[in-house]
């Protein structure tokens, strides 16, 4: 079984987010969403919280992905949480891309994991343009503000009405 590795902060997961997952679902038999605790960023929710919210969300859209917790390097996750015997064949690390200041980044992080021995292809999706704006940290400074968004909702109502409202410039 070819899987994909998805792994991020995704503090908080949103639209952005969403939309990766759901176009590398398309692509490979097995997504793996590696929510991990990046120690740079501050966590505003429980990480257990979000991966029991996000696993809902999985199995309530039927999507073939499923959702696993890390405190330590992707290295260590690959060598210890799957080893051999696994059920995945490692494929790809996924990447969502908004901009070419994310392909630079991303350009940057293929070259810290080729050159510390992880030498799974990255393999990016663009999000759709709808979504471009939408970051974790912009989500989380506009839950700060208490302002409304819909970028963390993802019920199909509320998903149309989004779609309604930014044709209409009303968010």
């Amino acid at each position: 079984m070819k899987a994909g590795l998805y792994c991020g902060s995704f503090n908080p997961w949103h639209v952005g987010h969403q939309d990766v997952l759901e176009k590398a679902c398309k692509v490979f038999d097995k997504v793996v969403v590696l929510m991990c605790q990046n120690p740079e960023k501050a966590a505003d929710s429980d990480i257990g919280d979000r991966s029991i919210e996000l696993h809902r969300l999985i199995k309530e859209q039927g999507l073939n992905a499923e959702v696993d917790l890390w405190t330590g390097t992707i290295k260590s996750f690959l060598e210890n949480r799957y080893h051999d015997p696994h059920p995945y064949e490692w494929t790809a690390f996924i990447r969502g891309l908004r901009n070419g200041m994310d392909l630079e980044y991303e350009t940057a992080q293929m070259g810290l994991h080729e050159d510390t021995g992880m030498n799974l292809p990255f393999v990016c999706f663009l999000t759709d343009r709808k979504y471009g704006h939408v970051s974790s940290s912009a989500v989380r400074g506009l839950d700060k503000l208490g302002l409304k968004h819909g970028y963390t909702d993802f019920s199909k109502d509320k998903r149309d009405t989004q779609e309604c409202h930014r044709s209409t410039g009303f968010v």
